[in-house]
């Protein structure tokens, strides 16, 4: 998870407060559509067996997990120690090492992935931040590696403007700021990415969200 504008060295847990922590598969399984989520995240970047797929702010694990079903060797990547302990329990016997840190300082080898993933995390990052992620990300992917993204993204409407507020409020109106700001996008087009494309919108009960795809060279 990314550091907080307020306080650098910290992070914002998943649902803005760390007191929510422990309801957040339950709040994400009722509110929002976890597995139409994650699956398309998976498919997108063609996940196979096989794929070594890092997850970048894997939270409780679900994706990961998701992953490693696949066939795939998962590495999940969160600073919240709450949430990697929600993890582990969900992970045992699977292809899945998680890695407690911040996205900017977590030290993986170069090249040792075939996939990046992540699923709501990057609005909580601040654009330099998502920035620095997306260029520590090229380079831990293979020439050629490949990207999928799911978060939120611009609101379309006036009514997914005011449904993204509830999310803004959670989470910090200066750090979401960027996604009105086509964040995602612009980061992996100028952290070195190529090929990059925003494939579908869906309208949800908290805003609109995107899956974006790219490609590292």
């Amino acid at each position: 998870m990314p550091r907080s504008p307020a306080h650098p060295s910290s992070f914002v847990p998943a649902l803005g407060v760390p007191w929510l922590t422990g309801a957040y598969d339950a709040v994400t399984a009722t509110f929002f559509p976890e597995q139409r989520v994650k699956e398309r995240v998976l498919d997108l970047a063609l996940v196979a067996p096989g794929d070594r797929v890092l997850d970048l702010g894997c939270g409780t694990g679900t994706l990961a997990v998701m992953a490693a079903l696949r066939g795939a060797d998962v590495v999940g990547v969160d600073a919240d120690a709450a949430m990697l302990e929600r993890a582990r329990p969900k992970i045992a016997g699977l292809p899945v090492r998680l890695v407690q840190g911040l996205t900017t300082e977590v030290e993986l080898p170069e090249g040792a992935f075939d996939v990046v993933v992540s699923s709501l995390v990057f609005h909580h990052l601040q654009p330099g931040v998502k920035l620095e992620t997306l260029r520590r990300a090229r380079r831990w992917l293979r020439p050629g590696g490949r990207v999928a993204i799911a978060d939120w993204s611009r609101p379309r409407t006036r009514v997914m403007g005011l449904l993204f507020t509830g999310v803004r409020a959670l989470d910090g109106f200066a750090l979401t700021h960027d996604v009105l700001d086509d964040g995602v996008p612009r980061s992996l087009r100028e952290s070195g990415f190529g090929d990059v494309r925003e494939v579908d919108t869906i309208s949800t009960v908290a805003g609109n969200l995107s899956w974006w795809t790219a490609h590292a060279p």
